[in-house]
């Protein structure tokens, strides 16, 4: 007989792969991996673009989590829009919202939308990836004490490719980055700062997630260039095969509640360039290199970073600290300290 699972897991679920689903398929594989017996409910997510940005999206995976049967002593939601009266346990992914209501609670409906959310943060456990994320919930006035910094792990499958590589025999230098065109992640800055070298091409790997009016602007600053390549959403293998054969990752971004990509590049035997937010500084310390985050500072560090050379040796080892399987066990140690108090 299977033993009885110790905790309800309820996370957003969207067609096109996100940071949070990402995060959620993770944790869960790791978990039942490693022992810890769980039951899951995946929300779907219904979203549209109203003058270019996402719409909606909050709203129904509020709603249709309402409906989520939960019997378990712990009922853990894996993002703050699919709370039930019945979770105990969230993971905060990060805070941005807060610090950043310029670009995310311009409009009422916007504030309305993320008051649903963060509506019982003061009533739960919470899991963050960050002691800096751990510390702006003080600053907001939640207890410190029911908050856990669990780490967050990497799919197994990053790792150095074995296969040709995606980018042309040209003679040039090939720069990476990853993600959707989310307005925080300042791919304004980046295209410029390629967009003024010489010999260097950058290829930009995510889907649009219904940021549209973003992506035209972008897309804008791309075609001045000519340097910029947007080749969209990619499976599994063909990223790693993207990150492992590029000369360089790059990421310029306001804020992040963790920020994945570094360490899958790292995972790939490949370098990082990022501008120093303070998640970035806590995670990945000296293993990456850093630069203003500016079209002068990334053009100076892209250039930096391609004449410097590699250890990627080094990269591969540190990347060993985003471990699923370890992550899984903090999870799994917070779910047993309020199994037993239940």
């Amino acid at each position: 007989m299977e033993p009885a699972p110790l905790a309800d897991i309820i996370f957003p679920y969207t067609k096109r792969m996100t940071g949070i689903r990402r995060y959620s398929e993770i944790l869960v594989s790791a978990l039942e991996r490693t022992g810890t017996p769980v039951r899951v409910h995946r929300v779907r997510k219904f979203e549209l673009s109203i003058g270019g940005k996402p719409a909606g999206g909050l709203l129904s995976q509020k709603l249709l989590s309402w409906f989520i049967m939960t019997s378990c002593p712990v009922v853990h939601s894996l993002s703050p829009d699919v709370i039930t009266k019945k979770t105990n346990v969230a993971t905060i992914h990060d805070l941005i919202p807060f610090y950043h209501r310029e670009t995310f609670m311009k409009t009422r409906r916007e504030r309305i939308g993320y008051r649903l959310m963060f509506d019982r943060l003061d009533e739960l456990v919470l899991i963050v990836y960050t002691e800096y994320t751990r510390r702006q919930l003080g600053e907001l006035g939640i207890d410190m004490s029911k908050v856990e910094v669990c780490g967050f792990g990497i799919q197994d499958y990053f790792k150095p490719s074995t296969g040709q590589s995606p980018y042309p025999q040209d003679g040039l230098k090939h720069v990476v980055t990853v993600g959707d065109y989310n307005p925080r992640k300042r791919y304004d800055v980046l295209y410029s700062a390629v967009n003024s070298l010489e010999g260097v091409e950058l290829y930009h790997i995510g889907p649009v997630n219904n940021w549209v009016r973003r992506y035209d602007e972008l897309k804008a600053i791309a075609d001045r260039g000519g340097k910029v390549h947007q080749i969209g959403p990619r499976e599994n293998q063909a990223l790693v095969d993207y990150i492992s054969h590029a000369d360089l990752l790059v990421h310029a971004t306001e804020d992040e509640g963790a920020g994945f990509t570094p360490a899958e590049a790292m995972a790939c035997g490949t370098k990082a360039l990022v501008n120093p937010i303070p998640v970035y500084k806590e995670l990945y310390g000296e293993s990456v290199s850093y630069c203003p985050l500016s079209v002068e500072g990334f053009a100076k560090g892209i250039e930096l970073s391609l004449a410097g050379s590699t250890d990627r040796e080094a990269l591969l080892e540190y990347s060993k600290r985003f471990s699923a399987d370890a992550e899984a066990a903090r999870v799994a140690a917070v779910y047993r300290k309020i199994s037993d108090a239940y």
